[in-house]
């Protein structure tokens, strides 16, 4: 059964903007335990929310001057106060059953005695007129420290903390000693330090990527938990590492040139290669992710076939697909302009996701495995036709390239089609793929009718500007 054509241009209800409320209705928070009211800009006293039970997150509107905490419910967890900028002192919360604060933009001063001694996560970064800290160690349940822009050092802090991010500290030029804190999972540094030493060998997660002013590192095999590591932009050579790594990656780090043997990394599982370096090194066989797309230089690759990869993304350089593993799931060919066509993948029956390269002119079916469930042709932009593509009958999600005039004729087993990129398309007929749930036609000027399934739960049409009427088929 089909339905008569659907019409743009509803008349819609009359609804108040949050940005023009003055007076707030708790009728419509009273089973909500998350209240935002951050975009409610001429609210300027909240009312008493002591008996929303079940609130657990507030986050305040900008134009409150300060907190009755004897209105608020004891079920509170985590307040949010970084966009109310008329609050300029850290009200007494120390009473509270706070896990969670983010203080007011304007704040000058951190008074520990204002602090819940349930406090568990403390977000600074949004405080940047708070130029010191005091002593934290006191917060026995602290787990997690986002540290302020503004200050330039460090205080003393509990060991129950196990993440701490000073990324937004650029004013900071040096670490204290932090073996201390032995329950520290989670690090990342700041921009301006020169040295990193001291770590605690409880480190699983290590990010270095935002100190630029780190040349060289110490021997990090001592971190025997250590599983992410994301090194510095200026180092020039990788240190000593420990074969607990999973993680390694080395995108930003594009003063390395060359990379050491990482065979003996038994435990890697994810590399991300640096732009300088011209060949790849020796690999773990534990290896199931390979990220190539920042190597400029890697013109050739090795025989990949003996290793276990499970995902290779290629880099630009390079002109021939090297042998890859039967293990593959993931091929992503996007970056390799270089490449102008590719062997036959068929033996790849474990392959499921493919992204083909832009400079391929015709795509061949019987190089393409049946596994396949997801195809992205949308890079290929020298493709002007494709094949029928009924066949491929695992398929769920694929792609279209720019150059095509014509759509082809798809499985029906297909759940997601994305058209955004080929605008010489004039029409669309999705009328056999009952299955399609997600349909995305952004750019599609030209099209004028659309028929579609009843099923469909996400259509996407901004820039149909031609578009007058949607049949829906029941």
């Amino acid at each position: 059964m089909m339905l008569g054509p659907l019409r743009f241009g509803f008349k819609k209800a009359a609804v108040t903007p949050v940005s023009e409320i003055t007076v707030l209705d708790l009728t419509q928070f009273a089973n909500s335990y998350i209240m935002d009211l951050r975009g409610y800009t001429k609210l300027t006293t909240l009312p008493d929310l002591s008996g929303l039970s079940g609130l657990i997150v507030l986050q305040t509107p900008p134009g409150i001057t300060g907190l009755d905490l004897t209105k608020l419910p004891r079920s509170l967890k985590d307040l949010d106060m970084y966009v109310s900028s008329k609050i300029t002192s850290l009200p007494n919360l120390s009473q509270t059953n706070l896990t969670s604060l983010s203080p007011s933009f304007e704040i000058t001063e951190l008074v520990l005695t204002k602090l819940p001694p349930s406090l568990t996560n403390l977000y600074l970064s949004g405080s940047p007129k708070l130029t010191r800290l005091p002593d934290l160690s006191g917060l026995t349940g602290l787990q997690f420290l986002q540290t302020p822009p503004s200050i330039t050092a460090l205080p003393a802090l509990p060991p129950s903390l196990t993440q701490l991010i000073l990324v937004y500290s650029s004013k900071i030029t040096s670490l204290p000693n932090l073996s201390g804190l032995t329950g520290l999972r989670e690090l990342t540094t700041p921009l301006g330090i020169t040295v990193v030493s001291a770590l605690p060998s409880s480190l699983s997660y290590l990010n270095l990527q935002y100190s630029p002013k780190l040349t060289s590192l110490p021997d990090l095999s001592g971190l025997t938990g250590l599983q992410y590591l994301q090194l510095p932009p200026a180092i020039t050579a990788l240190p000593a590492l420990p074969p607990s790594l999973t993680q390694l990656i080395l995108e930003n780090s594009s003063k390395i040139t060359s990379l050491p043997n990482l065979s003996g990394l038994t435990g890697l599982r994810e590399l991300t290669t640096p732009l300088g370096i011209t060949v790849l090194p020796a690999l773990p066989s534990s290896l199931t992710f390979l990220n190539l797309t920042l190597s400029s230089k890697l013109t050739t690759l090795p025989d990949l076939s003996t290793t276990r990869l499970q995902e290779i993304l290629t880099p630009p350089g390079i002109t021939v697909l090297p042998a890859i593993p039967s293990s593959l799931i993931n091929l992503n060919l996007q970056f390799s302009s270089k490449l102008t066509s590719f062997p036959s993948l068929t033996g790849l029956t474990g392959l499921q996701e493919f992204t083909t390269p832009p400079g391929i002119t015709g795509l061949d079916l019987t190089k393409i495995p049946s596994s396949l469930t997801y195809l992205n042709v949308q890079f290929s932009s020298k493709l002007t036709s494709l094949p029928d593509l009924s066949g491929l009958t695992g398929l769920q999600e694929f792609y279209t390239p720019p150059g095509i005039t014509v759509l082809p004729a798809l499985p029906s087993t297909l759940t997601s089609l994305n058209i955004t990129s080929s605008t010489k398309l004039t029409t669309v007929d999705i009328r056999n793929i009952r299955p399609l749930t997600s349909l995305n036609l952004t750019g599609f000027s030209a099209l004028t009718q659309l028929t579609i399934y009843d099923n469909i739960r996400s259509l996407k049409l901004t820039g149909c500007v031609k578009l007058q009427n949607i049949n829906v088929i029941l």
